[in-house]
């Protein structure tokens, strides 16, 4: 055991000789650093602004606007106009009649006169002798424009036919019409007719059976009459200003026919103007009043030669182209007319108290 540890000794010896014995530790020399310049960098110093004393602007006195004034709006008052409604048309249709479904007319069939429509047409037939039957409208009508068809049917027999308008219980204008190419025009007031176109034939309207187109304008006091696109005339009058519209039928011998048919009724909405009336002839005598108890017949005379009418035991002269009043009592009478180079004829005419019987001579 001591033998080891001298051994370790002796070891550990050795190494610290051997340690020693080794080259001498140098000795360490500071090597002062060799100092490398390294470039500083030198800041270039910027160009040094000297603030330029910049001049504090002169305030140049900006003119300040003066507002213009406005000039004061003066008001001058301006009347406004009146609205005025114009109409789109001078006229409005506000009836029409063509008789093709219900019958807006009288529907009668006696054993003296048979009215009513029949195949789009109203028809009005006389089945007695020197008889006038009448059919109405229920409206009235002051200003209008009525136009209508109308043609004779029936037994070769002259016959009368036209409108009252303006009809009222005491008053009604009549526009009639002759088979034989003729018509006329007056008034009836208070049982007083008053001619105011006498009957005359008239090329504008077509005899026989030919229909004829009837237009009536009837505007305040002017009535202007047309046929077949053709002016009658126009008339001035106030006897009757306003009042219903009907047909009427009058035949000389039974079963006299006149069928009506195309109807329109128009009200005017502003002033036509209307053909100037055809220069008059000395105004005719109007028709006397019928006297209490009494009645009229009316004859009037298409020939151009006069006529002997006798009635009543009395003889009449009616005018070339003419028309007399004959006033009677009621009853029948017996009358004969002797026309030259024509010949003779006559019948049987009823006379009815207060109202006047029509009855035309002429050419069929």
């Amino acid at each position: 055991m001591l033998k080891r540890i001298a051994i370790y000794i002796c070891l550990i010896v050795l190494v610290m000789v051997i340690v020693g014995c080794s080259s001498p530790t140098p000795t360490a020399t500071p090597i002062p650093p060799t100092a490398t310049a390294v470039p500083t960098n030198t800041a270039t110093p910027l160009s040094t602004s000297t603030p330029t004393q910049v001049p504090s602007p002169t305030a140049t006195a900006v003119p300040t606007n003066t507002p213009t004034p406005l000039p004061t709006a003066t008001f001058t008052s301006t009347p406004k106009p009146t609205a005025t409604s114009t109409p789109a048309t001078e006229t409005s249709v506000i009836l029409t009649d063509n008789f093709d479904s219900k019958c807006l007319l009288t529907v009668s069939d006696t054993a003296d006169r048979t009215l009513g429509c029949q195949g789009g047409e109203y028809v009005m037939t006389n089945k007695v002798a020197n008889k006038l039957w009448s059919a109405y409208y229920p409206e009235s009508y002051d200003d209008f424009v009525a136009e209508f068809d109308a043609r004779v049917m029936g037994a070769n027999t002259p016959v009368e036919f036209g409108l009252w308008f303006r009809s009222t219980a005491n008053r009604a204008y009549m526009l009639y019409f002759f088979s034989q190419g003729g018509y006329g025009f007056g008034v009836n007031f208070n049982s007083d007719w008053t001619d105011l176109i006498e009957a005359v034939k008239s090329d504008a309207v077509k005899s026989g059976f030919e229909k004829n187109h009837v237009k009536v304008i009837a505007q305040g006091n002017q009535i202007a009459l047309f046929a077949n696109g053709q002016h009658l005339d126009t008339i001035t009058d106030t006897t009757s200003p306003t009042g219903r519209i009907g047909f009427f039928v009058w035949s000389k011998d039974p079963n006299g026919q006149v069928a009506i048919d195309n109807l329109t009724v128009s009200k005017i909405n502003r002033p036509l103007t209307l053909p100037a009336g055809k220069p008059q002839a000395a105004k005719p005598t109007p028709m006397p009043t019928i006297p209490a108890g009494m009645g009229g017949l009316m004859v009037t005379n298409f020939y151009g030669n006069e006529i002997n009418y006798e009635i009543g035991g009395k003889l009449h002269k009616i005018p070339a182209n003419g028309t007399q009043i004959i006033l009677l009592a009621p009853g029948k009478y017996p009358f004969s007319a002797d026309i030259p180079a024509k010949g003779r004829a006559g019948g049987t005419i009823e006379i009815q108290a207060g109202v006047y019987t029509t009855q035309a001579w002429a050419d069929r």
